[in-house]
C-alpha cells in the first residue's frame, strides 16, 4: 500500500487512516487512451479494500504480540446489492429439457444445488 508504504505499524493511527480514506475519494481512475480515455472516481467499496487490508494486517500483528493495541480503521457506506444478485429470488424455476420443472434450492449463497421436483 503506497499511501503508508515505509510507516511503522505503531505510527499508523486513526487520522492517517482518514487522510488516506480522503486522498482515495479525490483520486481518479484513468484507463484507456486517446478517444477512448475515460476518468471516474473510486467507489466506497474499491476504497473500502485498502482500510480492510490494513486492518486484517493490524489484527495479525497484535496476534503475534508485535502490537498492543489496533487503532479504529473507519470504512465507507457501501450500496447494498440488488436482490437478485444475492441468489435468493428466483420467481421461476428452469424448464429441464424433458418438460419438468427443477427447483433450485439455496442453503449457502456460495453453493448452488438443483434438485429434480
Amino acid at each position: 500500500m503506497p499511501h503508508f508504504g515505509g510507516r511503522r505499524l505503531a505510527t499508523i493511527t486513526t487520522p492517517v487512516v482518514n487522510t488516506f480514506i480522503l486522498k482515495r475519494q479525490d483520486d481518479v481512475i484513468v484507463t484507456g487512451e486517446g478517444d477512448d480515455r475515460k476518468e471516474r472516481r473510486y467507489s466506497n467499496s474499491e476504497i473500502n479494500r485498502e482500510p480492510t487490508t490494513l486492518k486484517r494486517i493490524f489484527n495479525l500483528a497484535r496476534q503475534n504480540g508485535k502490537l498492543t493495541h489496533v487503532p479504529h480503521i473507519p470504512v465507507l457506506k457501501e450500496r447494498s446489492r440488488p436482490r437478485s444478485w444475492r441468489g435468493r429470488s428466483y420467481r421461476r424455476a428452469p424448464e429441464r429439457p424433458c418438460g419438468r420443472r427443477m427447483t433450485i434450492e439455496f442453503t449457502d449463497p456460495l453453493l448452488v444445488s438443483p434438485l429434480a421436483a
